[in-house]
This record gives C-alpha cells, structure tokens and sequence, in this order.
C-alpha cells in the first residue's frame, strides 16, 4: 500500500532490522531505556517474532525517504497468538532464569521484568474485565522525528484494511501515555476507550504517571 502524501506504508517483513531499531529507542512508553537492559534482544524477540513469523500476523512500516519512521504490529488470529504467547512467555523465562542464576542481570534489570510480569497480569485480567477476546489487535510505534500525527494517521488506516481484509469490523490497541495527556485525541482519532489503568513499568522508571488506554476503534465503512 503506498500513499501519495506523508510516509509510504509497506510490508515490513524484510525490514526486522529498522523494526527492532525502532522497538528499542520507544521501549518504555516511547522512550529509549536508561539502562542496558538484561536480555533485551530475548525481550525483543517475544514482543515481535509472532509478528513476523505467523501467517495471521502482519507488519506494516512508515518509509520516509529512505528511513522507516514507524511501524504497526497486527494480529488477525487472537487464538493463535494467545498460544504462540504461551510459549514464547516460557522461552524468554527460562532464558532470563538462566541469566539470573549467572548473575547477569542487574536490579533495574529485575525491577523491569517484575513491573512487566505485574502489567501483563493486568493487562490479561483486565481484558477479561472489560470483554476483549478473539478481537484482532494492533500495536503501533512512531519514532519521536515523526510525531506530527500524519504518520501514526497513515499506519491507523493501514491497520484498519488489514484487519477489514480478514473480517473482522474492528480491533483493540493500548496506548500509553502521560496521565491527563492525549485522551481526547485518542477518543477523536482512534476510537472508544475501553479502560484506563497506570503503566506500572513505565511509572516507575520514568518517574512519572503514565497511564495505559486500552481502545477500541471500529473499521471505518467503506
């Protein structure tokens, strides 16, 4: 799919490299991490690999000029991926176990994989809460030179004909942002706001509130 104002949005599945890239300066609601993280590259694995390796799973990337300047991670198959979940979660935990016994992660190190476990035990029960399964889901990242809203705009509509495509009328994202900030934009430009619950990760480290929305736009009718 090619645009003709603002970034292109194409396939990124021969673009791991920028992804990654990318994955890592917005890490943490955005930001870079301060620290070298323990295992990172283990981390990074698990949040995109289902991505790039499933058939139900798509990755589009913003190009501008020759730099890709963001990217949008899309699940069309909720059951397939809550099992290669399963799995990775057991993978990157043993990997992490056996660099904790070698002594090689540090306490910043542990306290992000504690707050992370303490989100995504959220995260799971909270969507039960509010009714969230077999949906299709998106994540979306933009690097900071890119913010101005046309990029993010581009990758919203290229999520929208990709999930449009495999049937489904809608999809769920989770933004984070600082709390008080951007609310009003998410419910202007994305869609419903389901629920909204503190980013304990990011809070801590950041050492300021951010809050995780959890929205839910409807595929606009063509």
């Amino acid at each position: 799919m090619t645009v003709l104002d603002g970034p292109r949005i194409v396939d990124g599945r021969s673009h791991r490299d920028d992804v990654e890239r990318l994955f890592h300066s917005t890490i943490l609601a955005g930001e870079p991490m301060s620290f070298p993280l323990a295992g990172v590259d283990h981390y990074a694995n698990f949040c995109l690999n289902w991505y790039f390796t499933h058939a139900s799973g798509h990755v589009l990337v913003a190009v501008d000029g020759n730099n890709v300047v963001g990217y949008a991670l899309v699940c069309t198959a909720p059951n397939d991926y809550g099992r290669g979940v399963q799995r990775a979660i057991v993978t990157l935990a043993v990997r992490l176990l056996m660099q904790l016994a070698s002594g090689n992660i540090g306490r910043e190190s542990r306290a992000f994989y504690r707050d992370r476990l303490r989100d995504s035990w959220r995260i799971w029960r909270d969507r039960r809460r509010i009714d969230v399964h077999d949906e299709a889901h998106a994540h979306m990242n933009v690097a900071a030179q890119a913010r101005t809203g046309t990029t993010a705009a581009e990758l919203i509509a290229a999520i929208d004909f990709v999930v449009a495509d495999a049937g489904f009328s809608s999809w769920v994202g989770e933004v984070n942002a600082e709390a008080g900030r951007r609310r009003r934009a998410l419910e202007r430009v994305v869609g419903t706001i389901l629920d909204e619950r503190p980013n304990i990760t990011a809070t801590n480290l950041l050492g300021r509130l951010v809050v995780r929305y959890t929205v839910r736009r409807s595929v606009p009718q063509t």
